[in-house]
């Protein structure tokens, strides 16, 4: 699946890089900081909730869009995730589509987060 996911979204002209559970993913983050973060919950070593925390308790993490694309359906699962924070929740089996919209969605919403900070900094440097 993630193979699949990587293959479709670099179609869609993104660049991805991928890993194997959450521990492996901090790791990678320490290299280079993603745009959004696409993760599963069901993961060996650390499940995407464990993993959804480490990263928002770092300080280059707090900004970053998240969504959970996983099988479970649950709606506890589901609300456990948005009570969490997470932008957005993503069902398995998904339309790649569907995806991709997501993504686009919560890159501009944090385009536009990150343009209004900025106008306000130079705005109080100003004054």
């Amino acid at each position: 699946m993630r193979r699949a996911v990587q293959r479709f979204l670099e179609s869609e002209g993104y660049t991805i890089t991928t890993a194997s559970d959450g521990i492996e993913a901090l790791d990678r983050m320490n290299e280079e900081c993603p745009d959004i973060i696409v993760a599963d919950i069901g993961m060996p070593r650390m499940d995407g909730y464990a993993f959804y925390e480490a990263v928002r308790s770092r300080q280059d993490g707090v900004q970053i869009p998240f969504i959970f694309l996983s099988a479970r359906s649950d709606k506890a699962e589901i609300r456990r995730a948005k009570d969490l924070g997470a932008e957005d929740y993503i069902i398995k089996p998904f339309h790649p589509e569907d995806l991709a919209v997501a993504i686009r969605a919560r890159l501009r919403r944090a385009h536009e987060i990150r343009e209004a900070t900025e106008a306000g900094t130079e705005l109080l440097k100003e004054q």
